[in-house]
């Protein structure tokens, strides 16, 4: 049986492809008349069980008697098994099926494959249909809001941000979209089809399954603190680089694979509590929180968050439009979407290494790192920005857009919201960006090569080539790294020096864009703070750049050398300084090898470049705190995954030809050491190892107890609420007090567009703080906790604070709020 590929909805037939996106419209239509009424629909889920439950027991009784086509028989009831366990992931979510799943899916992708449609971009593929698709509609419905938020109220509709406003100019934008694909991709037809057998085969099946087992596990660990199905799941994730290297896993899923990885570790993380947890993510929840009480975003709140489009309009969008919670779209709407960066990753790995495996083995190491599961769940707008950023790599470096046009519409539309999205992605990308193509332009150079080749000249008669053999022999390392995989490189001659892919596709029109955007763009809005904050920010660096490798201002070079009392904890951190030695190791050995790996000299500027920004967030003083090292270091990961995989390949050939103890050299081999070394690294760095050792735990999936000061709990939403409904006078809280009480004591104040923001009414406390008069201390159940029992955690500054003195307790819940007695 055969069914319709909807992987390449670019490619149908007008009318079909038409005809599916009208029907999407009408039954969103349908279901928001239906909530509005007040029906619902839970039909679904019991007739589904109701097939489950009876189908499965009669199915069993015939395959006793008849036992021949097993296979097909085990496939589909693993299929019924999906469709039930995702229904109660589903539940357990807070998702009501129907409505929600059609609006997320409207929402993501129709209005993206319309715009694919019209610029008849077609025949890309799975991956970067998907990619693209996701990137289209996310930047239009970003800029739909900003469109609603700005011109509707001066036609007298002052709360554009709602329902009505919403879905009424989302709809005729997708109409309007239709029309232009039926006058200018009429033509077209190359439909795909999908044979069953092939999707309903035991290990696809198998691997679907994943994300739901994770989604069940964490119900088991919020309301049963049973980790046991958790631990096995990544226990099993962390084979599958093994079984990849031993060619157990065939390569067309390989993709698949990825997103299922991806996907679970981020829900592993994101599930847990049913609140809001992290850092950035509570204020990012408050400021969305505000537009979608008020129904408008007012641009010119004082805070860098308030001018980031991907927390302000994306995610109330989400909610209005899907019937979600805020909470919801930032635990489950937002790690779906950031699960599709690791597979563009992949495409663009497999694009300049030209192999699979360590494609695959690169984006594993992406997402090992903790940064990818752990703190970009709390980084929402930044889960936004990676995926624009990774898009508009696929674009520079795809080969299946032919039109200048289309490749220039998309630089501008992926570009511009990719600054909207994150500040400080913005603003260090668009530098980057400048800078290869100032790379770009040097390297390709004439007189530069004339140069190049001029000084690294020994003599005339050896052909204008720099004998490197001779000048690194001293070296029995750094002289292997002068060889390739099957004969030694005698010369540097201007053909290796040079003989990198050209990519042409960077102009300096983009970059241009790109950087005067972002200037604009953070200059007027939030009342300029984010290009205050910059500007304070390279003052800073400049006023303390004698600093310069200081422990104390360098965040960087302060994780380096900073010493645990964990053995756990000494071990990961080793590891990671392990695979920064190799992306070294990988990047010399690619700058100076013949490797068949495809490289483009772009490809090789941007690493070049995030390399340099990585020593620069060690050396200079004050930099890494303001974006965090790891997040420095995560970004980096982007373009230096493959050469941290190629370094532990280098160093397994160099063991190989030194000892001679393997008798085979097959490239092939090198990489099953590989995938135990990753396998290694994600449980260390996931918090499985710790819990065999009794040490706190890396992961708060694991020991909630020792992160407790990492959740939000009931009593911290109703305490905060309280607070901020009965409050005359400021909050003092520590930090995440203070972002507890901004997310959850917000009031609702519409009147004259006079919105509230109590984060200005908030102070941060510290030992030395002097409460005013008719002030308040604010206390959470971590606070209370962690000063109890965990006086020297780093997360607090309040140490020995008198709370009693001067002081009366006014609340007292597993929260505590105290206020000041004059």
């Amino acid at each position: 049986m055969k069914i319709i590929n909807f992987f390449k909805i670019a490619d149908w037939e007008i009318k079909k492809f038409l005809l599916t996106i009208l029907l999407i419209q009408i039954v969103i239509f349908s279901f928001i008349g239906l909530e509005i009424t007040g029906i619902q629909i839970p039909l679904l889920k019991l007739l589904i069980a109701f097939i489950y439950f009876t189908f499965i027991i009669g199915a069993l009784l015939v395959t006793i008697l008849r036992k021949h086509k097993i296979k097909k028989f085990i496939s589909f009831i693993l299929l019924i098994q999906i469709i039930l366990l995702g229904l109660v992931g589903l539940e357990i979510m807070g998702i009501q099926l129907v409505w929600q799943l059609i609006a997320f899916i409207y929402l993501t992708f129709i209005p993206g494959i319309l715009i694919i449609r019209i610029l008849k971009m077609h025949n890309l593929g799975y991956i970067e249909t998907i990619l693209y698709t996701v990137g289209l509609s996310l930047g239009s419905l970003m800029f739909i809001g900003l469109f609603v938020n700005t011109l509707y109220p001066l036609i007298g509709i002052n709360n554009p941000i709602s329902l009505n406003p919403l879905i009424l100019t989302i709809s005729a934008f997708v109409l309007l979209l239709l029309i232009l694909n039926y006058k200018m991709d009429n033509g077209f037809n190359k439909e795909e089809y999908f044979n069953t057998n092939d999707i309903l085969k035991p290990w696809i099946l198998f691997f679907l399954l994943i994300p739901l087992l994770v989604i069940i596990g964490t119900y088991l660990v919020n309301y049963y603190d049973n980790v046991v199905p958790i631990m096995s799941i990544i226990l099993f994730i962390s084979l599958i680089p093994i079984l990849i290297a031993f060619n157990k896993i065939p390569k067309n899923l390989y993709p698949l694979v990825i997103f299922v990885i991806a996907i679970s570790l981020l829900f592993h993380t994101s599930l847990i509590s049913k609140f809001i947890s992290g850092y950035d993510v509570l204020l990012e929840y408050h400021y969305a929180d505000i537009v979608l009480k008020n129904s408008f975003w007012d641009p010119s709140i004082f805070h860098g968050y308030n001018g980031v489009l991907s927390v302000v309009l994306l995610i109330p969008l989400y909610s209005i439009i899907g019937n979600l919670s805020l909470e919801t779209v930032i635990k489950v709407i937002y790690p779906f979407i950031y699960s599709l960066v690791p597979l563009g990753l992949f495409l663009l790995f497999k694009n300049q290494t030209n192999n699979d495996k360590i494609a695959f083995l690169s984006v594993f190491l992406f997402m090992s790192i903790y940064t990818f599961y752990l703190e970009m769940i709390s980084l929402a707008r930044q889960e936004i920005a990676e995926l624009f950023l990774v898009v508009l790599l696929i674009l520079l470096f795809s080969k299946k857009i032919n039109s200048k046009n289309t490749r220039y519409v998309l630089y501008a539309i992926f570009g511009v919201s990719l600054v909207v999205s994150h500040y400080a992605i913005a603003f260090m990308y668009a530098f980057i960006f400048l800078g290869v193509w100032a790379f770009l332009i040097l390297f390709r150079s004439t007189k530069f090569k004339i140069l190049i080749n001029r000084t690294f000249n020994t003599s005339e008669k050896n052909n204008s080539r720099f004998n490197m053999s001779i000048f690194l022999d001293k070296f029995s390392f750094s002289n292997f790294l002068a060889r390739g995989f099957k004969s030694r490189i005698g010369y540097l001659s201007k053909e290796t020096l040079f003989s990198y892919k050209k990519n042409t596709h960077l102009s300096l029109g983009f970059v241009l864009l790109l950087l005067i955007f972002s200037l604009l763009w953070y200059y007027y809005v939030s009342n300029s703070y984010t290009f205050i904050n910059l500007v304070y920010l390279f003052n800073n660096i400049y006023t303390n750049i004698t600093d310069l490798l200081n422990p104390a201002s360098s965040q960087g070079l302060q994780s380096i050398i900073r010493e645990y009392s964990s053995p756990v904890r000494m071990i990961t951190k080793y590891l990671y300084l392990i695979t920064q030695f190799l992306t070294i190791v990988g990047f010399l050995a690619v700058i100076f090898r013949k490797y068949k790996l495809n490289f483009e000299d772009s490809f090789i500027a941007f690493s070049f470049l995030n390399l340099f920004v990585l020593f620069a967030s060690i050396i200079l003083p004050n930099l890494a705190g303001s974006f965090n090292t790891s997040r420095f270091y995560a970004l980096a990961l982007l373009f230096l995954a493959p050469y941290s995989i190629l370094g532990i390949v280098i160093l397994i050939r160099y063991f190989i030809d030194k000892t001679k103890s393997w008798k085979s050299k097959d490239f092939e081999y090198s990489l099953r050491p590989v995938a135990v070394f990753l396998a290694i690294f994600l449980l260390f760095n996931t918090g499985f190892v710790t819990e065999f050792t009794n040490d706190y735990s890396s992961s708060m999936v694991f020991d909630k107890a020792d992160w407790v000061f990492f959740f939000e709990h009931d009593q911290d939403v109703i305490s905060a609420q309280w607070l901020g409904k009965y409050r005359t006078g400021r909050v003092y809280a520590d930090y995440f007090s203070a972002l507890t009480f901004s997310s959850a004591g917000y009031i609702v104040n519409n009147s004259n567009r006079n919105i509230k923001d109590t984060t200005n009414d908030t102070e941060m406390l510290a030992n030395w703080t002097t409460v005013e008069s008719n002030g308040y201390i604010y206390m959470r159940y971590g606070d209370i906790k962690t000063v109890k029992t965990r006086n020297n955690n780093p997360y607090y500054t309040v140490l020995s604070f008198n709370l009693t003195k001067n002081m009366n307790k006014i609340y007292d819940s597993n929260s505590e709020i105290y206020k000041s007695r004059y």
